[in-house]
């Protein structure tokens, strides 16, 4: 007769209590996530993560068994915009933009997105295109109060002044929502930003 192996005893993932009870998966709001997509409950950032379990799961701590969920994507479809080469390898991608770079390509002769698939674009956070800076630096002046306002404004050939980019750009966005709200369409922050992308960089690439 042999001895019997103790049975394994369920723990609750988010908080490891042995043998969680309904009460304890519904206080921290586990089948409401588990419900998700992959993509929705995926982050790349462990601050990201942390924020998450706070506000969602009602935790303040990541315990160290949440280690082992930690998974290294490789497998990313992306593009060059220096050269329109398409990957699907992020390491890939970016060997191609160190020949890139070592050829002398500047970050503003980037045109176009960047490739990525929706599911992975909509993860990205307080990301701007990769050819803004180079434009910016050459083209776009934002507002600034301490700016000297005595430089004259651009003249077209008949004398008449010509609107800087911002103001083109601020004029443009005021027809876009007044048109928006005369269809009663609804005019949001996010419609605002992507209707900006459009008119300055002809491409919705967030």
């Amino acid at each position: 007769m042999s001895p019997r192996r103790p049975a394994a005893v369920a723990r609750c993932v988010l908080c490891d209590e042995a043998d969680p009870s309904e009460q304890l998966l519904e206080r921290h709001k586990y089948r409401e996530c588990a419900a998700k997509p992959l993509a929705a409950r995926s982050f790349y950032r462990k601050d990201h993560l942390r924020q998450h379990l706070r506000l969602a799961h009602g935790l303040d701590d990541v315990l160290p068994s949440m280690g082992g969920w930690k998974i290294k994507i490789t497998k990313v479809k992306s593009r060059c915009g220096f050269c329109g080469e398409m990957f699907a390898l992020w390491a890939d991608r970016n060997d191609h933009l160190v020949e890139h770079y070592r050829a002398g390509a500047l970050i503003k002769d980037w045109t176009g997105c960047r490739g990525l698939e929706p599911a992975v674009a909509m993860l990205v956070q307080n990301a701007m295109p990769p050819y803004l800076i180079g434009a910016e630096a050459n083209n776009m002046e934002p507002f600034s109060a301490l700016r000297v306002a005595s430089k004259s404004p651009a003249a077209d050939a008949g004398g008449h002044a010509v609107p800087s980019q911002f103001e083109s750009l601020t004029a443009r966005l005021g027809d876009y929502i007044k048109a928006a709200m005369e269809d009663n369409k609804p005019v949001t922050n996010d419609s605002i930003r992507r209707e900006a992308r459009v008119i300055v960089y002809g491409d919705d690439d967030p």
